[in-house]
């Protein structure tokens, strides 16, 4: 039965294999070696011509901003910044001629200025040669919230749209929902709930924060964020599966080709990831693979399981696999 109190959601990981049929890539993104320049992001934020800020007077102008660099013999990164910055007036940052190595980008450890933030650790590779650099995400500390699911991409031709359904499991777990893209609204399944664009959910329960499309001028951060904020939403053994979709319209000749993790030659992929927060711990990053051709994706899900931690019930999380189908292959 619902939960009637709201209670703290606990959490195992569970590590399991992304059955895609396709290798996931490391996930570092490279950018050459020369000066380091980016932006800090709220990803909550809710006014397109001021990511950088929050509620009120929150802003991430001043913040301390650090580079912490890979240790080949241990498998770590140091605790000790390789190299600091702060966020200007404008959002952005420059670290000045980083050297080649790989290296995490997040707030500076131990920084008082930085408590009113939570920040959202970003993996890059600093190389000779490479793509763009990755911005900073940052969300407010202040945010009631045990879970926040952060689904970015680079590609900004594309409308790849967070998705979330939950309730009991069905027994065809692998199409989430009915589509029909001659109109704006997706078909629920059975009795799982869908949270998405036109349904963003209850902002003391399941919420999609924001929402990002081909609309929005180009400079605006690709970002979307749902929250979970109590677990009194979510009956014993509810599994709550989160997917990227991709909305630009197959009947429309421009966006024809499009698809959400691309394929060599005709669709340049989306370069999408998500990320999943539980208050200010990082608990797992997912890239989506890139040459498959596929529009939608499983990335990963949770199974509440209500006598968990003396009976304040938890969640166990498990990596996914594909909703649909990748593209043919002819073996000769």
């Amino acid at each position: 039965m619902k939960q009637k109190t709201k209670r703290s959601i606990a959490i195992f990981a569970v590590v399991t294999a992304i059955a895609i049929g396709t290798a996931l890539l490391s996930g570092c993104f490279f950018v050459s070696l020369d000066n380091y320049t980016a932006n800090a992001v709220n990803v909550k934020y809710d006014k397109t011509d001021a990511y950088y800020q929050g509620d009120g007077t929150d802003t991430l102008v001043g913040t301390s901003v650090s580079l912490y660099a890979y240790n080949s013999s241990t498998g770590k990164y140091f605790e000790t910044a390789y190299m600091t910055a702060t966020v200007g007036s404008n959002g952005s940052f420059t670290f000045y001629n980083p050297e080649p190595n790989r290296y995490k980008l997040t707030g500076t450890y131990n920084s008082s200025f930085n408590s009113d933030w939570t920040f959202v650790p970003r993996y890059i590779d600093i190389t000779n040669s490479g793509a763009s650099s990755k911005d900073l995400y940052a969300y407010p500390a202040d945010e009631d919230c045990q879970y926040t699911i952060i689904a970015s991409w680079e590609n900004v031709d594309r409308d790849v749209d967070l998705n979330c359904t939950y309730g009991p499991e069905t027994a065809d777990e692998t199409v989430p929902w009915a589509t029909d893209y001659t109109d704006t609204t997706y078909t629920p399944e059975d009795d799982r709930y869908h949270i998405y664009f036109a349904n963003q959910g209850d902002p003391s329960g399941v919420y999609l924060d924001n929402d990002v499309d081909t609309d929005d001028d180009s400079d605006v951060p690709r970002v979307e964020t749902m929250s979970i904020y109590s677990n009194n939403w979510f009956n014993d053994e509810d599994y709550i599966r989160f997917y990227l979709d991709l909305y630009n319209d197959p009947d429309t000749a421009a966006d024809d080709n499009y698809t959400l993790t691309g394929e060599d030659g005709e669709d340049p992929s989306s370069y999408a990831q998500v990320d999943l927060m539980h208050g200010d711990t990082h608990y797992g990053t997912w890239y989506v693979p890139w040459n498959t051709a596929e529009r939608t994706l499983e990335i990963f899900y949770m199974v509440f399981d209500e006598t968990l931690y003396n009976g304040d019930g938890g969640v166990y999380i498990y990596s996914a696999g594909y909703a649909d189908s990748i593209k043919s292959i002819t073996l000769e």
